[in-house]
């Protein structure tokens, strides 16, 4: 018999209001076996910055030029990926995951694939024009006049308890370049392994790529029928509970402030002693995610530790779990290594994103500290 799973189509007032109310409170009924697997696919009313899990408000957007435009910005309780510039001509969707369902693959990268790939093959087969999976979480468009693949679906994955939360972001119609250049701050490091160097040149849609977009109600289902295809299951039109109502009023309780909007950040560390100093290490996984590592030292001593970047994990607070294991450590190859192995023994998923990669960015990080202290 085909597994059945909830449809629940909305309108939001943007997206950053829905990442701290409708996704957080979903996230929880289906990790607490309240809810079943379930897609939301949402429209916008207004435009805003989506600042994800592990961004870096202060880095990676541009806050007074958010404001100067009276741009809301706003970071999300649950979701990985990179900062993003949202225009009403945006569909945004939704899919929760019941980890301990047979049709979910253990691992994340294959679930990225399997959900991406399969909307990538929908859209180019029902529209007719060139679209295709990018590792790690991007559908790039062909770019007929530039001759250039040009990000379309940004996507991310996050896990909580036995949830697992793939976002899927479609651009329709063109996003304000010139709005989106001033408002997202990416480091250079970001388009290393890119065709393009800046946000401008890397943002395509679906209308400056085809002679006539297809409507919200064609991509919404095209969504449905690529996750119906590839999960071999069928959706039933639902909404949302009154649990998940209540459970929405209690999330913008806890994200909706500036408390939540600049926790990753390196207002985490507090006054900066003058024996202690900073350093910072960026690293671009070919293909993935962003990872920036800053941290404090005092003398042999690694005070704190920060991890942002585009990243995804699950538990969705992986990396805030491995700063507070390596707080207070003495700095050493060896000490780093044995606790960042300690802690990626405990199912942690941080998809592309390894091991050494994550020690050997912290090693950099406290190298560049020295250099640091050196120059004063």
């Amino acid at each position: 018999m085909t597994e059945k799973w909830r449809l629940i189509e909305l309108e939001a007032e943007s997206v950053a209001h829905l990442n701290m109310s409708v996704r957080p409170a979903i996230t929880r009924t289906v990790s607490e076996g309240k809810a079943g697997s379930t897609l939301v696919i949402a429209t916008f009313e207004k435009e805003c910055v989506g600042i994800s899990y592990y961004n870096d408000a202060f880095k990676d957007v541009d806050i007074k030029a958010a404001r100067k435009l009276g741009i809301s910005f706003k970071r999300g309780a649950i979701g990985g990926g990179g900062s993003l510039y949202i225009s009403t001509g945006m569909m945004f969707c939704l899919l929760y995951l019941d980890r301990k369902s047979r049709l979910v693959p253990q691992s994340d990268e294959l679930i990225i694939m399997k959900v991406m790939a399969g909307v990538a093959d929908e859209f180019s087969n029902a529209f007719k024009v060139p679209i295709r999976f990018r590792p790690l979480n991007d559908g790039e468009i062909w770019d007929f006049k530039n001759k250039i693949w040009k990000k379309l679906i940004p996507s991310s994955i996050a896990g909580v308890g036995d949830a697992i939360i793939v976002a899927v972001a479609i651009q329709v119609t063109p996003t304000d370049v010139d709005i989106a250049q001033k408002v997202i701050t990416p480091p250079s490091e970001k388009f290393i392994d890119k065709q393009v160097k800046s946000v401008s040149e890397r943002i395509g849609s679906f209308e400056t790529a085809m002679e006539k977009a297809p409507s919200m109600d064609e991509l919404g289902k095209a969504v449905r029928l690529a996750v119906e295809k590839n999960f071999n299951v069928a959706f039933y039109p639902g909404e949302l509970t009154p649990l998940e109502k209540g459970y929405s009023e209690e999330s913008l309780q806890l994200y909706d402030n500036d408390k939540w909007l600049y926790n990753r950040s390196e207002l985490k560390f507090g006054d900066i002693g003058t024996e202690e100093c900073i350093g910072e290490k960026i690293i671009k996984v070919p293909g993935g995610p962003l990872l920036r590592v800053t941290l404090v030292r005092h003398g042999d001593r690694l005070r704190d530790i920060l991890f942002t970047g585009s990243l995804h994990a699950s538990p969705n607070d992986a990396f805030k779990m491995l700063e507070d294991l390596l707080g207070g450590i003495k700095l050493s190859g060896e000490n780093i290594r044995a606790i960042v192995e300690e802690f990626y023994q405990r199912d942690i998923k941080t998809p592309m994103i390894t091991k050494d990669i994550v020690s050997e960015a912290i090693l950099m990080a406290a190298e560049n500290s020295r250099k640091v202290a050196n120059q004063l």
